[in-house]
């Protein structure tokens, strides 16, 4: 599904994975992402000039990757190390954010959600938590009410911070509201019900 598409680029196979990854059926899928997300880093996508959105997503899932190897084999942290130095051109001179950022709001979003995932000593995305997190709450009230409860729950419960099947569970409900969908979502939003459903009655 995901490394047989080869001719999907590289920003739509993150797009793709983040889902199969929030919705909690990532365990289906372990094997092609791991490939997926392998091969996406040594082509080098840090250096496209992809949007806040994309970078962030991007910033995470391979963070996240390296993080997983961190406790199966220390040289997959080498391999699998993402540097902060990507979000620096979303930062003016005076190493501050840009505020017109504010305009990509799923970019902001995505941008809090990277940033907990910050090592000691990473001062931009310690900025980036305080940038994001003041910018999120002021904005919430004038955005969609999906929307706005998409942030309200990320600012309470970041990603890194969350239980799988908990926030699989929210995540869930939450892109069911989602008006924008691929035959690819629409797919993966079925599968993950089902499996939902099957989970609780095996409870």
């Amino acid at each position: 599904m995901i490394t047989d598409a080869t001719t999907i680029k590289l920003s739509k196979k993150l797009h793709l994975i983040d889902p199969i990854q929030r919705l909690g059926i990532v365990y289906h899928f372990e094997i092609e992402i791991d490939n997926a997300l392998e091969k996406i880093h040594l082509s080098g996508v840090d250096h496209v000039e992809y949007d806040l959105h994309t970078t962030a997503v991007w910033f995470r899932l391979l963070r996240q990757q390296g993080i997983k190897f961190h406790l199966l084999v220390a040289l997959m942290v080498l391999l699998l190390y993402i540097d902060v130095e990507i979000f620096k051109k979303f930062m003016d001179e005076k190493g501050k954010f840009k505020e017109d950022l504010v305009n990509d709001v799923l970019g902001m979003l995505n941008l809090y959600e990277a940033a907990h995932l910050q090592f000691h000593g990473e001062d931009i995305l310690e900025e980036a938590i305080a940038f994001t997190t003041s910018r999120l709450e002021s904005m919430a009230t004038k955005l969609s009410p999906l929307l706005a409860e998409q942030i309200a729950h990320a600012l309470i419960h970041p990603i890194r911070k969350g239980l799988l099947r908990i926030e699989a569970r929210h995540y869930i409900s939450s892109y069911s509201g989602e008006t924008h969908f691929t035959s690819s979502n629409v797919a993966l939003l079925k599968f993950a019900r089902w499996i939902s459903t099957r989970y609780k009655h095996c409870i």
